[in-house]
């Protein structure tokens, strides 16, 4: 029986047709990821909650009654497990994601780089690479300040959750270890290194959207974009073993400990810290633009992508994915505001 033809297309439309394919999938596996880690964290909140709720009143079937009284109490008993929860969800969908992609998450190349083309990282690098980090968290608190300024509180939903939840050690292990693990293994890992081939400007960038997206609010994905920029060249030119460095650097370091650290001599503390970060982030973010400038724009202009490389981004699963946690990072930012 004779094969119906198949539509012609045009050179143009045909690099179009394989850019969607190849950012689709890889795209599809980070949102299947984000839906199971969300969706079981929910779950075992909303279980915890019930459950407290449930001893709390001494009788299932008050609970339902009991629940509109003790809600916010409900909210805060739990915060004392978000660790476990925590731990628990986002491991779940990790193990998921290693099931779809074992055979590449267990090559040897995919944490240490493939031999050859991974740079040895140097100390000199390593150091710029920290004070790009802090320049980061300047940026962060330049932020804050200039809107603080304009009389808009640039409030993060996701940073106030992480600190009220931030009392067990369990959570301290998943905010400073497992969670940038995890992170640099879906978003510099499977994500951006299935990319790669189409032009390592395209990954990394693409990778570091797909990661700000991922916070779910504006003023936290503004830091992790940039934050993603830097980690992607790292984990593109050094291994992804580097990168889960630096990502711990800043989440257990510079987020947790000295962090904790100024908060405990209260307001002037937190205001000294924040000033040194801005000091320093500023003034290192400046002498290593300064050094490197010329080098960045090389890499830059030697790993352009190919013109029509970016309509990569109008694949379904992609779309799907920057739609929906668009959303989430507009109600949890209106929520905040006009709360």
């Amino acid at each position: 029986m004779p094969q119906s033809p198949q539509p012609y297309m045009t050179p143009q439309q045909a690099a179009r047709a394989i850019m969607r394919r190849a950012v689709n999938r890889p795209a599809g596996v980070v949102l299947l990821y984000a839906a199971v880690a969300q969706a079981l964290g929910a779950v075992f909140s909303g279980v915890a909650m019930l459950m407290w709720l449930v001893a709390q009143s001494g009788d299932p079937a008050r609970a339902r009654q009991y629940v509109m009284l003790k809600l916010n109490d409900a909210y805060s008993a739990v915060m004392q497990y978000m660790g476990v929860i925590s731990l628990a969800s986002f491991g779940v969908a990790a193990l998921i994601l290693f099931l779809l992609r074992r055979r590449m998450i267990a090559r040897r190349g995919f944490w240490v780089g493939d031999h050859g083309e991974a740079r040895r990282m140097r100390a000199a690098w390593a150091l710029d690479f920290l004070i790009l980090t802090v320049s980061a968290q300047a940026v962060f608190v330049l932020l804050q300040a200039l809107f603080s300024a304009a009389g808009v509180d640039l409030v993060s939903p996701s940073m106030e959750a992480l600190s009220e939840s931030a009392i067990t050690w369990e959570m301290w292990l998943y905010i400073g270890l497992v969670g940038p693990v995890i992170e640099e293994l879906v978003f510099r890992g499977v994500l951006m290194q299935s990319l790669a081939p189409y032009g390592r400007n395209f990954a990394i960038v693409t990778s570091a959207l797909m990661f700000a997206l991922y916070h779910g609010d504006l003023v936290q994905g503004l830091f992790a974009f940039v934050m993603g920029l830097v980690l992607g060249f790292v984990a593109m030119e050094y291994s992804l073993v580097w990168s889960i460095a630096l990502h711990v650097f800043n989440n257990a370091i510079l987020g947790g400990v000295l962090s904790e650290y100024a908060a405990s001599f209260g307001d002037a503390g937190n205001n000294a810290y924040a000033l040194a970060l801005v000091v320093i982030g500023v003034i290192g973010g400046i002498a290593v633009f300064a050094r490197h400038g010329h080098e960045m724009r090389a890499y830059r202009d030697a790993n352009r992508s190919p013109r029509g490389t970016y309509w990569g981004w109008t694949a379904p699963w992609f779309l799907t994915y920057v739609i929906l946690s668009g959303l989430l990072v507009a109600v949890s930012f209106a929520g905040a505001v006009l709360g």
